[in-house]
């Protein structure tokens, strides 16, 4: 059975989304979870869930859009 990502990653032939991009778009989705009360606010606490969130949805869509550690 195929996931979503590997279902949804057939029909993205080109892009020009790079690395940084991805890693801007996550922190926006995450910052947006916390600003809905749907993840803790963890500036300046010790809390990593907020980071840990960020870091799966930019590998999420690292793998969505093949975008690999050299770009």
């Amino acid at each position: 059975m195929e996931t979503t990502t590997e279902f949804l990653s057939k029909y993205i032939y080109s892009h020009r989304l790079e690395k940084d991009d991805i890693s801007d778009i996550a922190l926006e989705i995450v910052d947006t979870m916390v600003i809905e009360r749907l993840l803790p606010d963890c500036i300046d606490t010790e809390n990593e869930k907020e980071f840990e969130a960020q870091d799966i949805i930019r590998e999420k869509l690292e793998k969505l859009f093949k975008i690999t550690k050299n770009k």
